[in-house]
């Protein structure tokens, strides 16, 4: 989606609003919902108004019918509200109103769907021939989830749809002010509705700008900083940026995204608003939100912030209705956009005029209306029908008593064609639009760049291995290929004992689930696995040393090492909670002497339920639930988040096998899967690792490993201070490139393609094993995102676990500190020293963030990230010159 002018700027001409026309005719509300409602994605819902099979909700907008259900799959599929027997609505509640059904079936003539959509049952043609249920299905219309769960609708008939999604919103769901915010804490509280008497996009323009705030919102001006609103346009979609006053406690703040052409979320500390604009005609529309509350947010918060947002919403319907009592008039013809203020609105205008006549030129090649949610018959007799209406039309001048805005688009598309007549010589369409690097340039589409990375490599290699037949008569030096040939069958059989080793924390889990004495889980179990554990790692780490290893070696079995025994700890710990967890459950067929605390959350994973405290405090006896839903909560933790999996039916030696080749630190009783293996991507990942391993030594061999000798041998023959420091710096100077490079190929090796090949292996199908890291501004964003899959086991096993006990701070320190212990433990394993820089180092990294989230510096992403990216390169080179040097 290009907009011809991105709104933002103080110069050149004023721009203006739309037509006043555009804003109630009812010709160019027939061509939107043509061009807009029945062509680009809508966003709807969101996926936590689905839990069940069953669940959906309805829809209709600009006149399109449709809904959402969770099939039996657990997939969420739509489909327009038609029964195809004779146009009956299959579901008939309104819109934006849902509920649960066991079948979907029309009340006109008994005709039945399934939720995948197919006609089950259609009374009495059972005895009609040549009638053929498959060919009667319901219509299907697209359907998406992002990231953040928030459901996406296209009605477009084609297959795929004309406009990908990713064309206009790829992305949304990662906007980086919203790195901290999950819908996993949030449930549907309730949806609620207004109705207004002006067009839709009057509404939209309302929305996108803060012009009026100062007049017209009393309640926004005490609690927002005004000076401080903003709005960048991005593809399809519009940010709100602003800072709340100093005396206003939040978490998020708020954060409204606008997405074209019919939505928009609020994001504030405890409330989740989704608004849908549903035009009804050219003049009226109504208003449909959904409130998502926090599961944090107190019923004192929810009760004060959710009247608030109520206001805003009730007067923002008063302006709106106002303007359209004015634009009805035909007094009133444009007017000026201010280039800051209201850039928002332009930015949603250029949106519009572009759509409309992209779609208007379509429609004059075809020489006829195109609707996109039309669905084609292929029977001849009704398409020679159809044919002959559509030629009708056609032949239908403009009466001269025509609304002026149809003469004018007539009048407007002749001139256009008798214009494009006469072009002789090649024309140039002057636009104003900016460059791709400017910093507000939507583009975001740098590949080439990943292309020329691996070309110079390329040619770093070619021209090494010139120099070398040149010196040496040998195209590579061996040295550390001999290291990584040593210790190979030793290295082997001793990584397939380690790995089989862990196995045995499936009996360990199935003796804590088959006895209610001592060893249960929560009484020793836990503490036999915690020992086993201890003493697992113990043997692991000290085997290298026992068997004298190259560093190689080491490395890699250390790297392993910890991989499996994270794996290892999230595999007990979480089938230990499900033991208690069923546990709890068969005790409450006898009520009278179960423990009926409410079930608690586990912290680890906010979307699910994840440990059931027994021990309830007094507050907790005082809100306990009802046995019916203490029971569902129990049997919903025990059953996978895809519904195919019950426990205690995992605890197999294959489902521990298959665990243990996932590329997840973080145990589920299943995980997501594709179709089957892509064998021609495997085979690609599998040499891309090579690839990789053979620029890294070559990197090593010719760009460190000589430095680092020849830096060894001068300490060796100086006892200054000032001389030490001195070859110190020289060699973390002359690393600084070599070592940059070989991270970014040990990331691309281990997270892309190890990872990835291990994906295609066992079909795991969610790939997301780092973010943008490169875009980091801080080390705790660093932390999130460049290695997702120990974020991940951090986050659920060391943090929340330890939030249990300590504030977050201490917990988030407890975490560094893991996580720092792990790396010395590491670098210990490779030099066989035990100095503390990297421990140091890291644990360095949480009063740098906090300056670095200060006033003084937040905010300022390109300082921030230059500054992460100097740490970066300097920290590396460093921390092997102290490692090996000293």
């Amino acid at each position: 989606m290009t907009c011809t002018s991105n709104g933002v700027g103080t110069h050149g001409p004023i721009s203006t609003t739309l037509p006043a026309s555009w804003y109630r005719e009812e010709g160019m509300y027939e061509l939107e919902k043509r061009a807009i409602f029945s062509k680009q994605w809508l966003c709807v819902s969101h996926s936590l108004r689905f839990r069940e099979i069953g669940e959906f909700v309805n829809f209709e907008i600009a006149g399109y019918k449709f809904f959402v259900i969770r099939d039996r799959q657990n997939e969420l599929k739509g489909f327009l509200n038609i029964c195809r027997h004779r146009a009956y609505p299959v579901i008939e509640k309104q819109s934006g109103q849902g509920g649960k059904v066991s079948v979907l079936a029309c009340k006109y003539h008994g005709w039945s769907y399934g939720f995948s959509g197919n006609l089950a049952k259609a009374p009495r043609f059972e005895t009609a021939e040549n009638f053929d249920k498959s060919q009667y299905s319901l219509y299907s219309v697209h359907v998406r989830t992002d990231r953040l769960g928030f459901v996406w609708v296209n009605l477009d008939a084609a297959n795929p749809p004309t406009i990908p999604w990713e064309d206009h919103f790829e992305r949304v769901d990662e906007q980086p002010r919203q790195k901290d915010f999950s819908m996993d804490d949030f449930t549907f509280d309730h949806a609620w509705e207004m109705e207004g008497e002006y067009n839709w996009k009057v509404m939209v323009d309302n929305y996108n700008e803060c012009y009026h705030c100062t007049t017209a919102h009393p309640g926004i001006l005490a609690t927002t900083k005004l000076d401080t609103y903003d709005v960048k346009g991005i593809k399809g979609w519009i940010e709100h940026y602003s800072e709340p006053l100093d005396s206003v406690e939040h978490k998020y703040g708020v954060q409204p995204t606008y997405f074209f052409p019919n939505a928009a979320i609020l994001i504030s500390d405890g409330i989740t608003y989704l608004t849908r604009f549903a035009p009804k005609s050219a003049t009226s529309l109504k208003l449909e939100y959904e409130v998502y509350r926090h599961k944090d947010c107190s019923d004192q918060d929810f009760d004060t912030m959710n009247p608030f947002f109520k206001q805003v919403e009730q007067e923002d319907l008063d302006l709106c209705n106002a303007v359209q009592r004015n634009l009805n008039m035909d007094t009133y013809v444009k007017g000026p956009l201010h280039p800051h203020n209201e850039k928002g609105v332009i930015y949603f205008k250029n949106l519009v005029r572009d759509v409309l006549y992209k779609h208007v030129n379509e429609e004059e090649q075809a020489g006829r209306k195109i609707c996109p949610a039309r669905r084609d018959d292929d029977n001849e007799e009704i398409a020679a029908e159809e044919a002959f209406c559509r030629l009708a039309g056609r032949s239908t001048p403009v009466p001269q008593d025509a609304p002026p805005s149809v003469q004018s688009l007539s009048t407007a598309r002749k001139a256009a064609r008798a214009q494009a007549k006469h072009r002789l010589f090649y024309t140039i369409d002057y636009v104003s639009r900016v460059s791709y690097f400017d910093a507000r340039s939507e583009y975001r589409d740098f590949r080439g760049f990943f292309v020329l990375f691996w070309i110079s490599l390329t040619i770093m290699v070619i021209t090494t291995c010139l120099r070398n037949i040149k010196e040496t008569g040998h195209p590579l030096r061996v040295e550390v290929y001999a290291l990584l040939s040593r210790n190979v069958i030793s290295l082997g059989l001793s990584d397939a004992a380690m790995v089989a080793s862990t196995a045995l924390s499936l009996p360990i889990q199935k003796l804590a689930r088959g006895t209610n004495g001592v060893l249960r889980w929560r009484r020793a179990g836990i503490w036999i696995q915690s020992t086993f554990q201890a003493l697992w790692l113990a043997l692991w780490v000290s085997w290298p040393f026992l068997l004298g290893w190259t560093w190689t070696a080491q490395v890699f079995f250390a790297l392993h090492t910890l991989t499996f025994l994270m794996k290892m700890h999230s595999y007990a710990f979480y089938n230990g909670h499900l033991s208690e967890t069923e546990r709890r459950l068969r005790a409450l067929d006898k009520p009278e002497t179960a423990d009926l605390g409410r079930a608690v959350k586990y912290p680890s994973s906010p979307s699910r339920l994840r440990q059931m405290d027994s021990e309830s405090s007094e507050e907790e006896k005082e809100d306990e639930q009802d046995l019916a839903q203490l029971r569902q909560d129990l049997a919903t933790e025990l059953t996978s988040p895809l519904g195919q999996v019950t426990y205690p039916q995992n605890l197999t030696l294959y489902n521990y096998a298959d665990y243990i080749l996932c590329p997840t630190l973080c145990y589920e009783l299943e995980y997501p899967r594709t179709p089957k293996i892509r064998w021609d991507e495997l085979f690609y990942k599998t040499l891309a690792v090579f690839g990789c391993i053979f620029l890294m030594i070559t990197i090593s061999e010719e760009f460190i490993m000589p430095v680092l000798a020849d830096s060894a041998s001068r300490l060796r023959l100086t006892t200054s201070l000032s001389e030490m420091a001195l070859i110190l710096a020289e060699t973390t100077s002359m690393m600084l490139f070599p070592f940059m490079i070989t991270f970014l190929l040990v990331f691309l090796v281990i997270w892309e393609y190890i990872l990835g090949a291990f994906a295609e292996i066992t079909c795991f199908a969610d790939r997301h094993f780092y973010s943008d890291w490169w875009n980091s501004s801080d080390w705790l964003e660093f932390s999130r995102e460049w290695n997702i899959p120990v974020y991940h086991f951090l986050r659920r096993h060391v943090f929340f676990s330890s939030k249990t006990y300590f504030s977050t701070p201490v917990a988030m320190t407890i975490t560094f500190l893991v996580s720092a212990l792990g790396h010395e433990l590491i670098m210990g394993c490779i030099t066989k020293k035990l100095r503390g820089y990297g421990f140091f180092a890291m644990m360095l990294q949480l009063p740098i963030v906090a300056l670095q989230r200060s006033k003084l510096v937040r905010g300022r992403w390109v300082l921030n990230n230059a500054a992460f990216w100097g740490s970066m390169i300097l920290g590396l080179s460093t921390m092997c010159s102290l490692y090996v040097l000293v």
